[in-house]
């Protein structure tokens, strides 16, 4: 009896196992994306997550069994992502995955009810450094294959604004807010209101040729 019971112990537990290794990313993959579609989320949302999940995790762990995917995995994904410089892909999938082994861990598969997030100690890298960001200038490369397609189209606000903004060296939301009253193109200058500048103080901008050729065109 003893034997039987053992025997039986042993064919449950490899069972179990078998089961466990079945439930692949793949599988939990498809079956979090199905949720997702029943649960009405948004089609972009779930077509993005369907993307990540084929072209950036599938091809790397998609035949692993999913209790057996580490940290270290998924730090191999995002590498790999973050090495073709695309960080905000890094980041949106690091969020589609972790967001995969929480519903697991709700409503997936019972073995992994309980099973640690391999996602969960694993940061978002930041994908700017708003100070560089802020102090970015156009190369001349940049700027001589810009200003042709300004020119070409000569007539629409942003494109006028950016050109202004170019040639006169002013801030995107000074030039935006400009207005004619504040513009003598007989004098060549452009008064900034201290209600646009960042110094909340006026300021007179001195026009170059090339921008008061452009207003008056």
């Amino acid at each position: 009896e003893a034997e039987r019971r053992e025997k039986a112990a042993q064919n449950a537990e490899q069972a179990a196992r078998l089961d466990t290794d079945a439930w692949t990313v793949r599988k939990i993959g498809t079956n979090f994306i199905a949720a997702l579609v029943r649960e009405g989320k948004r089609p972009r949302t779930t077509g993005e997550a369907k993307r990540q999940l084929e072209k950036d995790i599938y091809p790397v762990i998609g035949d692993m069994p999913a209790a057996a995917v580490t940290p270290e995995d998924v730090r191999t994904i995002l590498h790999r992502i973050e090495k073709r410089g695309a960080l905000r892909l890094r980041n949106a999938v690091r969020v589609t995955l972790r967001w995969m082994y929480t519903w697991a861990a709700e409503d997936g598969p019972r073995h992994l009810r309980h099973h640690p997030n391999p996602v969960a100690t694993i940061r978002r890298k930041k994908e700017f450094d708003r100070s560089q960001r802020e102090r970015r200038a156009f190369t001349e490369t940049e700027l001589k294959a810009l200003w042709p397609r300004l020119e070409a189209r000569r007539g629409d606000l942003y494109s006028d604004a950016l050109s202004l903004a170019l040639l006169c060296g002013t801030r995107a939301d000074e030039t935006v807010s400009a207005r004619w009253e504040n513009v003598d193109l007989e004098a060549g200058t452009w008064t900034v209101p201290e209600t646009v500048t960042k110094s909340k103080r006026r300021h007179t901008v001195y026009l170059p040729e090339s921008a008061t050729a452009m207003l008056r065109a």
